[in-house]
């Protein structure tokens, strides 16, 4: 075997990269426990920051595994990723559709729920998708 396919062999071959994006994936988490009483809306404000930071530092990260390892890509076939994506496009009518478009884009300090919150969640709910399919592709321990 080739050694550009060397890595469908049942191991991962970046797998010090992927516990780093495990690792930081799951370090989003913590922002839930952040309390930030510098700036305004101490309890919201911080914890929507550093959840949007790490995932926007994740991202290359994310699209690097997508590039190498076709087989954790997401599957039109999955019907929670067909759902999801199905939500999107309705985010994105009502997006251009309502009547403030800089409060649907970015949302109100009081409910911090805009669309580009939500493709925050999204794109964390696709690296946690990946991380559980290489960890039941390749036998890794998760959790």
């Amino acid at each position: 075997m080739t050694k550009k396919f060397r890595h469908t062999r049942g191991h991962m071959k970046h797998n010090k990269l992927f516990l780093f994006f495990a690792l930081f994936t799951g370090l989003s988490f913590l922002g839930l426990l952040l309390y930030i009483p510098q700036i305004y809306a101490p309890f919201q404000s911080g914890r929507v920051l550093f959840l949007c930071a790490v995932v926007e530092l994740l991202l290359p990260f994310y699209l690097f595994f997508l590039l190498h390892y076709k087989q954790l890509r997401p599957k039109m076939s999955e019907w929670v990723v067909v759902l999801l994506l199905l939500f999107c496009v309705a985010q994105v009518v009502s997006l251009v559709m309502g009547d403030d478009l800089y409060h649907s884009l970015w949302g109100r300090v009081q409910r911090m729920g805009g669309f580009f919150l939500y493709t925050h969640f999204v794109l964390l709910f696709f690296y946690l998708l990946l991380i559980f399919k290489a960890g039941k592709k390749w036998g890794l321990r998760i959790v």
